[in-house]
Order: C-alpha cells, then sequence, then structure tokens
C-alpha cells in the first residue's frame, strides 16, 4: 500500500475486480506478458536488429500460434515484422473486454512448455491479482473466480491437485519459444527451447 493511501490521501480499492480491470491491472498484467513472452522485441519500429521474424524462429513461432489458435485467422496475418506482430497483440490486449485479457492469459500460460517457467509466469500473475484485488486466480493452472484465498485451496483440493503448478499436459506448450529473464516478474530461464521445434498444430498450415 502506498503512503498515500496509508493515510486517506487516496482511495484504495476495497471490491473484487469481478467484472472489469482497471487501467493498473491491465497495465501491470501487460508488463509481465511482456517480460515473458516478448522481452526481445525491439525498441523501436525503425530498428532494424531482431526485427525480422524469419530471423527469430521461437518468436515467429509464438505469433503464429495466436494467428492460428487464438485469433482463428490466417498465419499469413502474422507478417515479417516483430513490432507489427506485437503492436497487433498489444492492441488486442489493450482494447478488449476485461474476459478478453484472461483468454489471452490463460492460453499463453497453457502455451509454456517448460513446467518451472509455466509455474513462474502464473505465481507472477496471481500475485498481481491479489495485490490489485483481482476476483480471478490461476488454480490447477487455469483462470477460475474466486472470493478468497481460502477458495482457491478448496477448489485444488476438490481437482485432487496439491497446487497451482501442478502440470497439465497440453498440445500448446509443444510450441516453443525462449522465457527470459526479467527483473519486473523476477522470471528466470535456465535454457532455451529448441529452436527446430513446429507446433504440432502448425506443422501442416
Amino acid at each position: 500500500m502506498k503512503f498515500s493511501e496509508r493515510y486517506g490521501h487516496n482511495p484504495v480499492r476495497s471490491a473484487l475486480q469481478i467484472s472489469d480491470i482497471d487501467e493498473t491491472l491491465r497495465n501491470r498484467l501487460w508488463n509481465v506478458v511482456c517480460d515473458t513472452f516478448f522481452n526481445s522485441a525491439p525498441k523501436t519500429e525503425n530498428a532494424r536488429k531482431g526485427n525480422y521474424l524469419p530471423y527469430l524462429p521461437n518468436e515467429y513461432q509464438l505469433f503464429r500460434d495466436l494467428a492460428h489458435n487464438f485469433f482463428k485467422e490466417t498465419t499469413d496475418t502474422v507478417g515479417v515484422w516483430y513490432t507489427t506482430a506485437l503492436a497487433r497483440v498489444k492492441a488486442y490486449f489493450f482494447g478488449s473486454p476485461w474476459y478478453g485479457v484472461y483468454d489471452l492469459i490463460d492460453f499463453l500460460a497453457d502455451a509454456i512448455p517448460n513446467a518451472s517457467e509455466r509455474g513462474q509466469f502464473i505465481e507472477s500473475v496471481n500475485q498481481l491479482l491479489k495485490d490489485e484485488m483481482a476476483g480471478y486466480r490461476f488454480v490447477s493452472e487455469r483462470i477460475v473466480q474466486i472470493t478468497s484465498e481460502e477458495e482457491i485451496a478448496a477448489i485444488e483440493q476438490a481437482m485432487g491437485l496439491p497446487d497451482t503448478l501442478s502440470p497439465n499436459i497440453c498440445d500448446r506448450r509443444s510450441a516453443c519459444w525462449p522465457i527470459r529473464k526479467s527483473p519486473t516478474t523476477e522470471i528466470q530461464s535456465k535454457s532455451l527451447f529448441p529452436q527446430s521445434s513446429l507446433s504440432p498444430r502448425l506443422s501442416q498450415v
């Protein structure tokens, strides 16, 4: 809690965010997404180094996976420029209804093939959701509505899983891209995923 909130100069949120996402939560969630999946993005649109997606197979595969399985569009809409492809995802993230944000985060978490790195992303997102009083959490690797921390434990127990990081195999996790270390989310990368791998769903596209 900030100084101004502790002493009543700025209001403190007192209700869970259930049917909306405020600007602060949306901004912070986007930061975690960028730090995890798009940390290698060029800083400017005019940057030549690192902006040509065909030279970046991991990042290219991620955008193709999003086009094919999330946006349900043809993969040639991805184009070849990193900044352009990322701007499109960002436009969706900030222009969609609150549930569209959770759709994307749910999809991205499910797509991380490494269980440890997937768990770190989920943990970072859950911490933000808790800090910003969102009425949702990752529970057993799916975003669900909650009303209390006790409800999270009850849901996990009912599903027979000990915690939010239990492995849950999904085809999308065969798509490969690097998860990079971020000072914002303290996500650590121990290895680079094989760049030769191709998602089975896209192998025929």
